[in-house]
């Protein structure tokens, strides 16, 4: 309930009883001065009357001087006096008398308003009634004009004898009609202590069954009380339309009291505002045109979602998640006869993402004889009334427009009509309410014919189908006929009628034949009724356009056929010329797709299916070169001229997300097999890796993926960003794509984050159905091939990374180069099936660098070492010569061999026998010097053919080009019988691409190899010294010597090693056997042999930053002394060398048991030219003993310590012998410390050394 308290104050009523009139002289006031200035009268001129004076906004306080009050300026308000009556008294009149400064000045009465009064010498107020005080102030802003007040005179009137008052206030009172009650309360004042006082409010005007049937009410005020008296009145609040109501109330028959009277608001004025609507006459008519003032309100009962207008229509669906239901409920009650009457309800409704048949209780149509409109509807009583709309979508695309027609004949008087959606424990899907009709007859009209469910099937023809009309007819008389009338344009019925036949129940049927594509039909119905006086119906028209089926993608028309999509040219239901990145089309516009070919999830924008379209947003965000920043569905240019079907992932758009793509077998046969291949382009642009993954399937909703060929990008930027081109191509067989049916490609990413990750694009789609003959082409510069079928390159290709080739042939026409650049080559992986057709082009790539290098051949080459590795002989100025190719290669006058000065060799294969030499070839232009995968060179590269011969000239960068068949699957390579257990092997890796060589000579689980040390392995940095030098690699440990960052356990393409002879007592003969499975990369696994439990390593350097040569020597408990199968022969370097003396032996690595006190291991040096070199030392596991290195030419003993580098600079010079002989060095173990040994012991250990 609502309360407005209406108070009734009490006043004073004054009689003048005689005038009295005062004055006050300033120039006599003595010490009236201290008076002033205070916030209450400060001087009194009699009884009655007193004063003080005030500064306000003067300049300075009031003061007596000269006999005056001087009153400072301010153009506002300046100083003042103010005159107080008291005792009850009323000032009437007041005059100021000023001189020689006076300005204008202004007053208020009782702090009302001012009054403004011109300058003068005497200010006169008069015709006033101050009860509490009169102000009187200087208002001006001038020094000159402030106002001396010589005196001032006061007239008065005493007040009458005080009566008892009564009164409304506020007097008026304004509120809806909804207010409920209103309090009316009546105070007192002046009330008398001895009698009480008496009156009646009275309705003077208003009606009063419009506030309750209000009558008079009485109200008495007992004697001495204050407390005051209310009156309660009730506002009727009906549902009727009516205009604004005013209700006077006055206090009547006052009584009692000191005299008790009405006061000034004797009277109180109570204003009802009308806020109900008028009701919805009928016939009534609502199609949602104009959504602001329809006169139907929504009301969000539970969920997330609501009913919204626009476009012509009311919508509501449960897409947000939740189950919802929602009102939608007239605004004003529609008003029906109050007597039997054949009212009807026509609804027009379309829906989608629905159901054959309408689920009970998911959209109700209701109505409600006591809503009042208040807003929520659960609080009244609804009755549903029969309402079944014919509308059937299960998809995204809504159903044709359907009306139904509802028998509201029930309904009397007035009632709200409400739409009800509840989808709880239901689907989502979406009705849309697009006109409503309410009409009523009287009951004995003669109702026409009722035509309803009017629909055509098929719902879109094509121009072969015959269409069938359908519509429910009734009529309580029967009906005369059913007709269906035609045309080919609208209102235009003129095709020969038919005449409707009942087929079923109520349900009418009549034929239209097939008509041409595009053909756009108009009809409607005429139905009549069999009553006397009968009635006809025509129903609106309605229409359908015939239309052939939209193809559903790609048509793939012919087997053994390559259909290529490159979104450069127009293809066929799939895109309108290049790709512009503006969305999808079912008709495509110039830069658009086929909206039938894609459908693409994983956008926040929403998902689409296929035939959906979509423009902007993140479905069309534009063309770019790439690095964008916002995520969606591009057009990159991913080489000038060259678009592709683009993503860049970020936050929730495609992470992850799948590209669609579906096309249709038109080949009228069974498609069993399909060939696919696409190019995946990234840009590595971002710190976040992303993938691209395929798969295959009947619809979206059945797709297996092919795990084979998943690619993903690097973590890291690339320095320079460019977009990256990889091939993929797959079989897919066993398949059953009968003709007539689609089929679906997807490419997906399963990245998920809200960064950016690296953007990625599709291009050049290839499909072959049903492949006999053709295959998958390709062309052009790619990183990586992935290949699972069969591809025949038709053009030059390039490989800048890597070739998996899991199944198919690779045709390479020999078109196929893999290329090579600083730190990084081309390389074909582990090949799990397939093979390879044509030769292909191998680059390696050699910086500039005078130094050998252990090479060997990456395939069985096709001509000779002149043809491949020299450039056929061109030289600059030759034509076709070209720069950063090939090397020189000497070693005689004639035979292929380049001319030098010397012509001395700079190629050399290794005799792999029992005499253990290098070789120089004989020539390089004959077949003898045509290499196979493997063999291996020692070769001195001093850079490409132009470098000058006759002269140690500068070395550049070039590449060796070798042209030949790649070796794939197992590759033996036999040695000569004649070696024996030391002998070494020179071996080349034949494979283009990185070998554990580790798991074929070491690993127990895995090794080939057959009378080879599976410990050790021996090969060649062209870094070390000024021409290159030996690495010895231990793969116990997987440590070097000397140690050496650059070497580790693999072979690189290209490269050759030396392996050792072990245990050759048998027949066998020595062999390695290379296999694919070794081109996995990964650690060693724990090798069953003895693991080194201490080590001393010696590097020596000079200014080169790479170690000139080394030794390694581990210390094992259970280690032997003597050379066996854990100790490694030395290959002596072309320059400095160091080695291990262990008996005759000379040893780059040495395994022997653990050092005592007074061990002593000899050192052999050689080659060493003048000047100051570094012995770098680490030491580890050899516990209470010190370790020496004895330096013979100084006579000193150089402390290695443990668990730390330790370098040991020492000079050394040709002319002085002692500083080169071999023996200079010895390694020496003590349990005493350096100083404490004596000089017999020096000279002994000096006499025990190995010369």
């Amino acid at each position: 309930m609502k309360k407005i308290l209406l108070l009734v104050a009490f006043c004073a009523a004054f009689v003048s009883y005689g005038q009295t009139t005062v004055s006050y002289d300033f120039s006599s006031s003595g010490g009236a001065q201290s008076g002033l200035n205070v916030s209450s009268p400060g001087v009194a001129l009699d009884a009655n009357i007193g004063f003080g004076s005030f500064k306000n906004s003067g300049s300075s306080n009031p003061g007596i001087f000269s006999s005056q009050l001087r009153l400072y300026q301010n153009a506002t308000k300046g100083g003042s006096i103010v005159i107080y009556p008291s005792n009850g008294v009323i000032i009437t009149d007041i005059t100021i008398n000023a001189s020689g400064r006076t300005g204008n000045a202004g007053y208020s009465v009782d702090g009302g308003a001012v009054v403004n009064l011109s300058s003068s010498t005497s200010y006169v107020i008069s015709g006033i009634s101050a009860t509490s005080q009169v102000e009187f102030f200087q208002r001006d802003s001038s020094s000159s004009n402030r106002i001396y007040v010589d005196t001032f005179d006061v007239t008065y009137m005493s007040a009458g004898p005080v009566t008892t008052t009564l009164q409304f206030d506020p007097n008026a009172l304004t509120v809806n009609e909804d207010a409920g009650t209103v309090d009316l309360t009546v105070s007192i004042s002046n009330e008398s202590a001895t009698t009480a006082t008496t009156a009646d409010v009275v309705l003077t005007s208003g009606t009063a069954s419009n506030i309750g049937n209000y009558m008079t009410q009485a109200l008495t005020f007992p004697a001495g009380s204050s407390t005051s008296q209310t009156v309660t009145v009730t506002v009727t609040d009906d549902m009727l339309a009516e205009m604004d109501e005013n209700f006077v109330f006055e206090l009547q028959n006052i009584q009692g009291g000191d005299m008790a009277a009405a006061g000034l608001n004797n009277e109180f004025t109570l204003t009802v505002l009308e806020d109900d609507v008028a009701p919805i006459s009928l016939p009534y008519t609502e199609s949602f045109d104009d959504c602001a003032n329809n006169a139907w309100v929504s009301f969000d009962e539970a969920g997330d979602d609501e009913w919204l207008c626009g476009s012509g229509s009311y919508t509501m669906n449960g897409f947000g998640g939740t189950d919802d239901i929602d009102w939608l409920i007239t605004e004003a009650p529609v008003s029906f006869p109050a007597m039997a009457s054949i009212n009807q309800i026509e609804v027009t409704t379309s829906e989608r993402y629905g159901n054959a048949i309408n689920e009970s209780g998911e959209f109700l149509l209701r109505y409600s004889t006591d809503y009042d409109g208040s807003g929520d509807p659960t609080t009244a009583t609804w009755t549903d009334l029969t309402f079944d709309p014919n509308n059937t979508s299960s998809s995204n695309t809504y159903s044709a427009s359907s009306t139904t027609v509802v028998d509201a004949s029930a309904i009397q008087g007035q009632a709200y009509i409400a739409f009800l959606y509840d989808n709880t424990g239901l689907d989502a899907e979406e009705w849309v309410l697009e006109e409503i009709e309410i009409t009523t007859l009287p009951a004995n009209t003669n109702l026409a014919p009722s035509v309803t469910n009017i629909s055509n099937s098929p719902l879109v023809p094509a121009s072969t189908e015959t269409v069938t009309i359908n519509a429910d007819v009734t009529d309580a008389d029967g009906l005369a006929s059913v007709v269906l009338e035609y045309g080919f344009a609208t209102g235009a019925y003129d095709q020969p009628s038919v005449t409707m036949t009942l087929s079923n129940g109520d349900t009418y049927t009549a034929n239209i034949p097939a008509l041409a594509d595009g053909t756009t039909v108009y009809y409607q119905i005429v139905a009549t009724d069999a009553n006397a006086a009968p009635e006809t119906t025509t129903t609106t028209e309605q229409s359908y356009t015939v239309t052939d089926p939209q193809p559903q993608g790609l048509q793939v028309d012919m087997v053994d056929t390559n259909y290529l999509i490159d979104f450069d040219n127009t293809v066929a239901n799939v895109n309108n010329g290049a790709f512009n990145g503006s969305g999808f089309a079912m008709v495509p516009t110039a830069g658009q797709l086929d909206a039938d070919a894609f459908a693409i999830t994983g956008l926040e924008d929403g998902t689409t299916s296929f035939g959906d379209e979509q423009s902007g947003n993140d479905f069309g965000k534009g063309t770019s070169d790439g690095g964008v920043g916002s995520g969606g569905i591009y057009a990159f240019e991913v080489a000038p001229g060259d678009f592709a079907l683009g993503v860049q992932p970020t936050q929730s758009d495609f992470t992850p997300g799948t590209i669609h793509f579906q096309f249709t077998n038109n080949t009228g046969v069974t498609i069993t097999d399909l060939s696919v291949a696409y190019d995946f382009y990234i840009l590595d642009n971002e710190n976040r890796a992303n993938d691209f993954r395929f798969s295959h399937g009947s619809d979206i909703n059945s797709l297996t993926e092919i795990t084979d060929v998943a690619l993903t990008s690097m973590l890291g930027q690339d320095v320079i960003e460019e977009w990256k081109r990889n091939l993929i191509a797959l079989d897919l067989t066993g398949l059953n794509i009968a003709s007539g049916a689609t089929y679906v490609l997807a490419w997906s990413s399963a990245d998920s984050g809200s960064s950016s990750s690296d953007e990625i694009a599709l291009d050049n789609i290839q499909i072959l159905a049903n492949p006999s003959s053709e295959t998958i082409v390709a062309e052009g510069i790619y990183e990586s091939m992935t290949l699972l079928s069969s591809v025949s390159l038709i053009d030059e290709t390039e490989l800048n990374s890597h070739l998996k080739l899991v199944s198919g042939n690779l045709i390479t026409n020999d078109q196929l180069t893999f290329n090579s650049i600083d730190g990084k080559s081309a390389v074909i992986e582990e090949v799990i099936s397939g093979s390879i057709t044509g030769d292909v082009t191998v680059e390696q790539f050699y910086p500039a660098q005078r130094a050998f290098r252990f090479v060997s051949s990456p395939v069985d080459m096709t001509g000779t070492i002149i043809d491949n590795w020299q450039q056929g002989g061109l030289n600059p100025g030759d034509a076709g010569y070209q720069a950063g190719i090939g090397t020189q290669i000497t070693g005689g006058t004639s035979g292929g061999f380049d001319i030098s000065g010397s012509n001395n060799p700079s190629a050399f294969t290794f005799s792999n026998d029992g005499t253990q030499a290098w070789q120089t070839p004989t020539a390089t232009d004959d077949m003898n010097a045509s290499l196979s995968a493997g063999t291996p060179y020692r070769l001195f590269i001093r850079g490409d053919r132009s470098i000058d011969l006759t002269i140690s000239d500068t070395p550049n960068d070039t590449k060796l080009i070798t042209t030949g068949e790649l070796k794939l699957n197992d590759a033996i390579q036999t040695f000569d019988a004649s070696l024996s257990t030391g002998d070494f092997v020179f071996a080349g890796n034949p494979y283009q691409a990185k070998v554990d060589v580790g798991a074929m000579i070491f690993d127990m689980a895995t090794r080939t190899q057959e009378d080879m040390n599976p410990n050790f392995m021996y090969v060649w940095n062209p870094q070390a010294g000024t021409r290159g030098a030996y690495r010895a690699y231990d793969f116990r440990d997987s440590t070097s010597t000397p140690t050496d960052g650059e070497v580790a356990g693999e072979l690189q393409p290209g490269q050759s090693m030396f392996l050792q002879i072990l245990n050759d007592a048998d027949t066998d003969v020595p062999s390695v056997t290379f296999k694919e499975s070794y081109k996995v990369s990964g650690s060693n696994l724990t090798s069953t042999f003895s693991v080194p439990q201490g080590f001393l390593t010696l590097d020596v350097y000079n200014s080169n930053a790479t170690a000139l040569d080394g030794l390694k020597i581990n210390f094992d408990l259970n280690g032997l002394d003597i050379v066996d199968s854990f100790d490694l022969l030395k290959i002596e370097n072309l320059d400095e060398n160091i080695s291990i003396i262990n008996n005759s032996n000379r040893l780059a690595i040495e395994s022997r048991s653990n050092p005592t006190d007074g061990t002593i291991i000899p050192l052999e040096i050689k080659r060493f030219n003048d000047g100051n070199y570094d012995f770098k030392t680490r030491l580890s596991g050899v516990n209470n003993l010190n370790t020496y290195l004895y330096d013979a030419h100084t006579n000193q003993y150089h402390l290695i310590a443990a668990d730390v580098m330790t370098t040991i600079s020492l000079n050394f010079d040709i002319t002085v012998p002692s500083t080169v002989t071999l023996d200079r060095f010895f390694i020496y173990f003590s349990n005493v410390t350096l100083s404490e040994l004596d000089v017999v012991r020096l000279i002994l250990l000096q006499c025990i050394r190995i010369r």
